[in-house]
């Protein structure tokens, strides 16, 4: 089993929702609701996969966050979350 991750950051759901309000720009609300009793707290690391395949990350979280914005903005992505919100 491995971990897909970078082996250099670990970033907070809040963190990861702040980046993804930032990056898209006016129009995207932040609201996450906590879970009764669910106090998982992770530090994850992708060493393993690096020293078994080789692989590694070619983008930062905020890089492949832009990336995911622009191929929504130009259709090519399906945005199924604001469909099934439709």
């Amino acid at each position: 089993m491995f971990n897909v991750a970078s082996t250099t950051g670990n970033h907070r759901l809040g963190d990861v929702a702040d980046l993804v309000a930032e990056i898209c720009g006016p129009g995207i609300e932040v609201d996450i609701k906590p879970v009764a009793g669910d106090a998982r707290d992770y530090r994850v690391t992708g060493e393993k996969l690096t020293s078994v395949t080789g692989w590694a990350p070619a983008r930062t979280l905020s890089e492949g966050i832009a990336q995911i914005a622009d191929a929504l903005s130009a259709g090519l992505l399906e945005d199924e979350v604001r469909h099934a919100v439709a």
